[in-house]
């Protein structure tokens, strides 16, 4: 048992030594270790109990518009007993009507290619700042007369999904001017948090980045969106059900087409998007109609090949097309020298190398369908623009310099000649 001396609160001693003289030094020894306890017991006990604010968005039956998917699939194939009925209502079964029905056709015949072309957007966060620059360049020279049948977005390829589907001039302008920052806090700003662990359910409040996101998703570019669902195309975007962990296709196309008040409707179109980049710990979970969503990338950095083997039981001819796969990212795991040796460091650096797995293996799943359609794709070589980070050490999340530096080299190499790799 220890007591304090009340009249001499430095000192501590064990009722068993009262009679012995006080060793201040030794006393002193023994207390700081217990008040150095007890700070860090309330604070672990702060941050345990510490929840963030639950902002739950009325979606008018949201769960109509998001559509499961089947990933992964074991033994490679749909069983020969799945048939298009039993995958009524799913994914795979609203991109199967659209790739048999005749795709759209401008007035210019897309020169890369005939029949539907398809954009398949990744995650990567601050990354897709290349994905920008690359898309904007290459729609004001080859890729200027594509018109996407199908466009489909994870994480930062949900928030860039939008802009590309419409595609137009000032759709490609605005999708650069939106990762053309400044500094950090134009997108995310950090909590405050005790010995590093935030006070809250994440590190980084992404409400700056809502606000800038709202100033492009407009109710005249919804109503766009809306007019090409009358054409059979479909923008989706990856989201995981925090609770349930199944990863869905959110179709924006279909909530844009809905009858819906405008203004509920574009605020429920915002957090969709905010859902599939919510990067679980980094940024808070979002909660949609009373579910509670995670980024799509903790499943799938991008999506597109879990329809192949249906497409194999529903049509007999081939369905021809392009899939044109921006991967907001560098492959390449990147090294960490200087790794801490702390519970924190730890965690991100597992963080870290897990994504990079999702990301190998949801790459390799689009390339692998270059049996059926001519895949091009594209993405970060390392280590372009590493160096750029250098200048804004603080920012770690959204590095204003490496974004600029991704914008302008993604524009150099979208507008050269062969921008595109190939399987």
């Amino acid at each position: 048992m220890t007591c304090i001396n009340r009249e001499s609160p430095d000192l501590a001693y064990s009722v068993f030594e009262r009679s012995q003289p006080i060793n201040r030094e030794i006393a002193l020894t023994r207390l700081i270790p217990l008040r150095l306890l007890g700070i860090a017991f309330v604070s672990l006990l702060a941050t345990a109990c510490a929840t963030g604010k639950i902002n739950d968005v009325a979606c008018p039956d949201s769960t109509a518009f998001r559509l499961p998917i089947t990933l992964g699939q074991i033994g490679g194939d749909l069983t020969a007993a799945t048939t298009r009925e039993t995958v009524a209502g799913s994914y795979e079964d609203t991109i199967i009507r659209t790739l048999l029905a005749e795709p759209p056709r401008r007035e210019v015949v897309p020169t890369e290619g005939a029949g539907h072309q398809i954009a398949v957007l990744s995650g990567g966060g601050q990354y897709g700042a290349y994905g920008a620059g690359f898309l904007n360049a290459w729609r004001q020279n080859a890729g200027k007369d594509i018109e996407f049948t199908i466009v489909t977005g994870v994480s930062t390829g949900a928030l860039q999904s939008t802009l590309v589907f419409l595609g137009e001039d000032i759709d490609n302008a605005d999708l650069v001017d939106a990762y053309s920052i400044e500094k950090e806090t134009d997108v995310a700003t950090e909590r405050a948090s005790i010995f590093g662990i935030p006070l809250t359910n994440s590190f980084y409040s992404l409400d700056p980045g809502r606000a800038r996101i709202e100033e492009y998703i407009t109710v005249e570019r919804i109503q766009r969106v809306a007019d090409a669902s009358s054409q059979n195309r479909k923008l989706l975007v990856g989201i995981v059900d925090a609770r349930e962990g199944i990863f869905y296709a959110f179709d924006l196309t279909a909530l844009a087409a809905s009858d819906m008040d405008e203004q509920i409707k574009r605020q429920c179109y915002v957090e969709a998007l905010m859902a599939s980049s919510a990067v679980p710990v980094i940024f808070p979970p979002i909660y949609l109609d009373g579910y509670q969503y995670f980024d799509g990338g903790v499943r799938a950095s991008v999506f597109f090949d879990s329809t192949v083997a249906a497409l194999r039981q529903a049509a007999e001819s081939a369905i021809t097309g392009d899939i044109y796969l921006v991967f907001n990212g560098y492959l390449e795991i990147q090294p960490k020298p200087d790794l801490e040796n702390s519970l924190l460091a730890t965690a991100l650096r597992t963080k870290d190398i897990a994504f990079d797995q999702i990301d190998r293996y949801s790459v390799d799943s689009v390339l692998r369908l270059s049996d059926r359609y001519d895949v091009r794709w594209t993405r970060i070589r390392y280590p372009l623009c590493l160096k750029a980070k250098q200048s804004a050490p603080d920012e770690d999340v959204f590095n204003a310099p490496l974004m600029a530096c991704l914008i302008e080299e993604g524009g150099k190499i979208g507008s050269s000649p062969n921008p595109w790799l190939m399987p």
